[in-house]
C-alpha cells in the first residue's frame, strides 16, 4: 500500500465568549486508497461497509453517526450494522434501537480479566442456558431503513450452543441462509423489511445446553454505506487483540474500513504505562487486521485530550493528562511505519489542555473525560469532514 498518512481535521479552538471552528487540512503522503474504495464502490455499486472499535467514547454510537451520514448520501444506506443488545448486558448503548428478553442474561465483556464465555466482535457477550430465552429488538423507523438480513453471532453451534431462529413481529420466519452462515455465524434473510424482530434458540442436538450471544448486525437489501459502532466502556488495544473470538468475527464481517478509536483508558494506567508496550499493543491490532483474507483500510484515531484530578492543597483540580501526548506520538509514529490514516481528534479539539476549555462550554462531563452528546457530534463532525475530503477528491478520479 502506498503511503497514506493522512492528518485531516476541523480544529476547534474557543475564546471566552464564543465557539470558533477553524479547518485544518493537513495531508501527508498520496491518500489513493480511500479515493480508489470510493469510486469503485460508485462505478459497481457495491456495499461498503465502516467498522468504528473503540471504548468508551464509541460505545454510545454518537461519534460515527456524521460519517455515516454523509457516506449514505453519497452511496445510499445499506443499514444499520452492528446492533448489540446493550440494555440486555446492563450497559448504555444506541438510541436507535430498543432490546429487551424474556429472562435476565449474565454480561461479559472484554475488558474483564478471565471473561468465563469468549468475546467476539462486540466485545460484549451475553450469556442464558434457557432454551426457551429470546430477544426482542425494536428500531425507530425513523433513524434507520427497513431491515433485511439479521446477522447473529455467536458461539459455535458445533459445540454446545444452540442454533438460533429470527421471526418479525408478525411471526414471519427469516430464511436461514445457508451459504453465508458458519457454526459461529448464522444469517437470516426478510424478502419483506421489518423493524421489528425476535431472536429464540433451537436446539438440534442433546450435547446444546447453552447460548452465547457476541453480536448482532442488520442490513437493508440495497448495496450503500453501513457505518458501526463498536465500543466497550474501558477497553484497550491489547484487550480486544486477546478477545478470543475477534479476529473470526471481523473476518467474517470483512469491512472496508476499520477506524479505531482507542487510547484513552491506556492514558489511565499513570506510572504502568510503557511506551513500548503500547507500541506493541497498537502494532499487534495493526497486524491482526492487515492478516484478515481481505484486510482493511486502516484509519488510527488519536484520543481526546482527556484530564486527570490532581489534588492541590485540600482541592482537587483538573489538569491535563501528560500520557495524552505520549499516546498521539505513538500512533502517528506507527501509522507513518505502516501507512495508515490517521485522525487526529487531539489536535483537532485543540491539544493540551483543551478538554477544560470544552469543559467551560459545557461539551463533557464534569471530570473531563468524556464528551457530552453534543461533544461527541462536533468530534464525529470533524471525522466526517476528514472523510468529506476523500469524497471530494473521488468525485473527480480520472
Amino acid at each position: 500500500m502506498k503511503i497514506i498518512l493522512n492528518i485531516t481535521c476541523l480544529f476547534l479552538a474557543f475564546v471566552a465568549k464564543a465557539q470558533m471552528v477553524h479547518e485544518q487540512d493537513s495531508l501527508i503522503g498520496k491518500p489513493f486508497a480511500i479515493e480508489n474504495l470510493f469510486y469503485f464502490t460508485q462505478e459497481m455499486n457495491l456495499p461498503i461497509d465502516v467498522v468504528q472499535i473503540g471504548d468508551s467514547h464509541i460505545q454510545p454510537g454518537v461519534m460515527a453517526a456524521p460519517l455515516g451520514k454523509i457516506l449514505k448520501k453519497q452511496f445510499g444506506d445499506g443499514g444499520y450494522g452492528m446492533a448489540y443488545p446493550y440494555q440486555l448486558a446492563n450497559t448504555n448503548g444506541h438510541s436507535s434501537y430498543k432490546t429487551s428478553s424474556n429472562v435476565p442474561w449474565q454480561p461479559y465483556k472484554v475488558t474483564s480479566k478471565n471473561p468465563n464465555q469468549p468475546i467476539g466482535i462486540a466485545g460484549y457477550s451475553i450469556y442464558q442456558n434457557r432454551s426457551d430465552a429470546h430477544i426482542d429488538y425494536k428500531f425507530d423507523s425513523t433513524q434507520t431503513p427497513a431491515i433485511h438480513f439479521v446477522t447473529v453471532f455467536h458461539s459455535s453451534n458445533l459445540d454446545s450452543n444452540y442454533h438460533y431462529a429470527v421471526h418479525s413481529r408478525t411471526g414471519i420466519q427469516g430464511q436461514f441462509i445457508d451459504s453465508e452462515s458458519t457454526p459461529f455465524k448464522s444469517v437470516f434473510y426478510f424478502e419483506k423489511g421489518i423493524f421489528s424482530f425476535r431472536i429464540s434458540h433451537i436446539k438440534k442436538y442433546k450435547l446444546q445446553n447453552s447460548s452465547v450471544l457476541q453480536g448482532v448486525y442488520v442490513r437493508s437489501k440495497e448495496s450503500g454505506a453501513v457505518v458501526s459502532s463498536i465500543g466497550v466502556n474501558g477497553a484497550t488495544f491489547n484487550q480486544y487483540n486477546q478477545a478470543e473470538d475477534f479476529r473470526k468475527h471481523i473476518e467474517s464481517l470483512s469491512p472496508e474500513i476499520v477506524i479505531l478509536s482507542l487510547g484513552t483508558n491506556e492514558a489511565f494506567q499513570g506510572s504502568s504505562f510503557s511506551d513500548s508496550l503500547f507500541r506493541e499493543e497498537v502494532r499487534g491490532m495493526i497486524q491482526l487486521l492487515a492478516g484478515l483474507e481481505s484486510p482493511p483500510i486502516v484509519v488510527l484515531t488519536t484520543p481526546p485530550g482527556v484530564s486527570i484530578s490532581q489534588k492541590v492543597g485540600k482541592r482537587y483540580s483538573y489538569v491535563p493528562n501528560q500520557l495524552v501526548p505520549r499516546i498521539q506520538r505513538i500512533q502517528l509514529e506507527l501509522a507513518k511505519t505502516y501507512n495508515l490514516y490517521v485522525f487526529d481528534l487531539f489536535s483537532c479539539m485543540g491539544g493540551d489542555g483543551s478538554m477544560k476549555k470544552w469543559a467551560a462550554l459545557g461539551l463533557t462531563d464534569s471530570m473531563q473525560i468524556h464528551l457530552s452528546m453534543k461533544g461527541y457530534n462536533l468530534a464525529g463532525e470533524s471525522m466526517a469532514k476528514s472523510f468529506r475530503h476523500h469524497l471530494l477528491k473521488f468525485q473527480t478520479h480520472d
